[in-house]
């Protein structure tokens, strides 16, 4: 099964939280400190940690489409797992693993690469899920980058908020509002 391979590869030599949104019945190498059943938009990343003195937490999500982007960047805007491991759909894959300047580049391409390096494990088919979707599935793997000083990162995401605020428009005008 997929997401266990998932799962797994993720769990390995790690001791932390795995935040995931349903899994039952799976045993996980290591030692898993807890698994937290939740929805990823709201459940309260930083009060889970509370007296947690393990710096090296992975969080490993199956993301329904309709959700991928908000709580990939809010996962990694927390700023408080050491990796990520989701399985997203191959479109919003896509976005991650894209060259900056292809057609599938954008703000969240942006923001993410930002955030974290970003690497495809593998693809999952459509095959494996019953009843079987109209579209593949892929895991990746996020690992964070150091971030900027707070000042510089608070402008490079104001930036990078302006830069893909309109469609098919020159850079210059969307950072016209940025520049008064």
């Amino acid at each position: 099964n997929a997401t266990k391979m998932a799962m797994e590869e993720c769990a390995a030599g790690f001791d932390g939280l795995f935040l995931v949104d349903a899994v039952t019945g799976l045993h996980l190498p290591g030692e898993v400190r807890s698994i937290v059943h939740g929805d990823a938009l709201s459940v309260d990343l930083a009060a889970l940690f509370d007296g947690d003195p393990h710096p090296r937490r992975v969080a490993a999500a199956n993301l329904p489409y309709c959700i991928t982007t908000k709580a990939v960047l809010r996962l990694l805007a927390s700023r408080l797992f050491s990796r990520l491991t989701v399985m997203i759909q191959r479109e919003a894959a896509d976005k991650l693993i894209c060259a900056p300047g292809s057609p599938n580049w954008c703000r969240f391409s942006l923001l993410a690469r930002y955030y974290a390096d970003i690497r495809l494990l593998f693809t999952v088919p459509r095959s494996c899920f019953y009843p079987q979707p109209t579209v593949e599935s892929a895991v990746l793997q996020m690992t964070p980058r150091p971030p900027l000083p707070h000042e510089e990162e608070r402008l490079f995401l104001q930036l990078a908020g302006a830069a893909f605020a309109t469609r098919r428009k020159a850079l210059a005008n969307c950072l016209k509002p940025l520049l008064g």
